[in-house]
């Protein structure tokens, strides 16, 4: 009996696409109107400018 083999989840959500492929599925979706930076967006409007205040993880608040 033949062993089914499942799509792990890069494959599900790039179309078992990669490299080159990859780059130009997003370039046809720009292309055709998608927004693709809609979620960059939405962040941009929650947070104001420069509310992060040079931020480094890791790293306290003003012990830069």
């Amino acid at each position: 009996m033949p062993t089914l083999s499942r799509m792990s989840r890069w494959e599900e959500l790039t179309g078992r696409t990669s490299g080159e492929g990859y780059a130009a599925r997003f370039a046809a979706l720009a292309e055709s109107g998608k927004d693709m930076h809609g979620e960059a967006r939405l962040c941009a409007t929650l947070v104001p400018t420069g509310a992060a205040g040079g931020w480094i993880p890791g790293v306290a608040p003003g012990a830069s």
